[in-house]
């Protein structure tokens, strides 16, 4: 089945509902929107999310791999929320939907490059692990609409610039990562005293 419109499926993340229906986030590469897609059980919607984006942020990971910083979506009940990385203004978003309507707030500001999030439902929070590719540094947010904290996993050369992160059923994060500098994936876990 052919989804969207021209210019439609850069940066995809696909995602559950807490009924079962798929659904998935992405950029228009054309009008640099974010748009949202969740399937009725009948037919497909056509959300758009965030149309004043004027540029879609780039990763380099090494000299023969350069990716558009992806969207990432996660799901709180049938409630949306996804993760993604504004280059024009440095700012990591979180996007999400209550009912019918979409707000958006800032995460993280002056995040000069990079971004490349991955997220995860942590029990009752938003666990999202991302780049920052003027330090080259791993980071992870925490928190929920209105209240995040950061903290920085990984200092060692440039890593980051690809990750995924997972949670344990008591809301214990992990990440996987890739060290570009060593050309491997590396793993961090937290600890109970919240330590990594």
């Amino acid at each position: 089945q052919i989804l969207g419109s021209n210019g439609d499926g850069i940066s995809l993340s696909l995602g559950l509902t807490s009924d079962g229906r798929p659904a998935f986030s992405y950029f228009n590469i054309s009008d640099k929107s974010l748009r949202y897609s969740e399937w009725t059980g009948a037919s497909w919607t056509n959300e758009s999310v965030d149309t004043s984006l004027t540029v879609l942020g780039t990763v380099t990971v090494d000299s023969n791999l350069t990716f558009t910083s992806r969207s990432a979506l996660t799901f709180q009940g049938n409630d949306p929320h996804i993760i993604y990385y504004d280059a024009l203004s440095g700012r990591l978003l979180h996007a999400y939907r209550s009912g019918t309507l979409w707000s958006k707030e800032v995460i993280v500001s002056n995040l000069l490059s990079g971004g490349s999030p991955a997220v995860t439902t942590c029990a009752a929070a938003l666990c999202v692990s991302f780049y920052d590719g003027q330090n080259k540094d791993l980071l992870f947010a925490q928190g929920s609409t209105g209240a995040w904290s950061i903290s920085t996993i990984d200092t060692a050369a440039d890593v980051g610039s690809m990750s995924a992160v997972a949670s344990s059923s008591s809301g214990i994060p992990a990440i996987l990562y890739y060290d570009a500098t060593n050309k491997r994936p590396k793993v961090a876990t937290r600890n109970p005293d919240n330590s990594w």
